[in-house]
């Protein structure tokens, strides 16, 4: 939430109140994030994260703790068939949540299709939400796709990823892989920022690892598909640093973030992003 929505709260101020203090420097607010120096903070709207220390005095006096109320963060490993939103009537992600973790604010900070698999993050803070998908964080999202080439999209493709298909109708993958790397332009025109295609040809269908540092809509599947790969089954395998081999989900399985694991999603976001999101900072 916004700083004067909790210093209001904490401080029982009116909300206007608060901000017109906030804003006159009547109340001096210093905010420290773990793993980050304490900045002093002058405005109003300044998204506060659930780890933040929220310290404030009057005038000069001694600074008083705000605190901003309990807030969850929950781990899910997605199953396939199941929507990403709370829809009546249709089965839904909310289902999985057990009762002693649900709560009716907790959200999802971005969506999978209905039947894509793997790592949901979920949490009832907006300002966390607000961070998790800002496009300019550049948070690394990495997928897992088994595929089948389409030899004759491929062909098609090739005007768009020269030497993408052989004369003698052999699947160039490094090509492919090259492509990725270079950003591609897909059919609509949309540009891709540069991400990572890694291959497995070991067994059965070829499956593509996709790294990316954006979210575009059905992103993943409309990349590979430029490339002559339709995607038969796709899986999400981690956000940032959060892996599904680490957090030893099981399919379908919801648990609330260890506080360890709270420090470390939100370790994520380089403070950058709070310097342009709050140009009248001081300090």
């Amino acid at each position: 939430p916004r700083l004067d929505h909790v210093v209001s709260s904490g401080l029982q101020l009116k909300r206007m109140a608060a901000r017109e203090q906030i804003l006159s420097g009547e109340l001096q607010i210093t905010i420290t994030s773990p793993g980050r120096p304490a900045v002093s903070v002058q405005s109003p709207s300044w998204m506060c994260l659930a780890t933040d220390l929220i310290e404030v005095s009057r005038d000069g006096g001694d600074a008083q703790v705000v605190t901003r109320g309990h807030h969850r963060l929950v781990f899910m490993n997605k199953p396939p068939g199941v929507l990403s939103e709370r829809r009546k009537g249709r089965s839904n992600v909310y289902e999985l949540i057990p009762p002693e973790i649900a709560h009716k604010d907790l959200g999802a900070f971005g969506r999978l299709d209905r039947d894509t698999t793997g790592l949901l993050v979920f949490g009832t803070d907006g300002g966390l939400c607000h961070l998790a998908t800002d496009p300019r964080i550049h948070l690394p999202k990495v997928y897992t796709a088994s595929c089948t080439i389409n030899l004759c999209e491929a062909r098609v493709a090739t005007h768009a990823v020269p030497n993408l298909v052989a004369d003698d109708g052999a699947y160039h993958y490094d090509v492919a892989a090259a492509a990725f790397a270079e950003g591609l332009t897909l059919t609509d025109g949309t540009v891709c920022k540069p991400a990572v295609l890694e291959w497995d040809l070991a067994s059965g269908n070829p499956v593509a690892k996709v790294t990316l540092s954006e979210g575009k809509y059905h992103q993943v599947k409309r990349m590979l598909g430029a490339i002559g790969a339709k995607v038969l089954q796709l899986h999400r395998n981690s956000i940032g640093t959060l892996s599904l081999d680490t957090l030893g989900l099981a399919v379908g399985e919801a648990r609330a973030a260890t506080q360890e694991e709270t420090l470390e999603f939100c370790g994520m976001f380089p403070a950058t992003v709070y310097i342009r999101d709050n140009p009248d900072r001081a300090g």
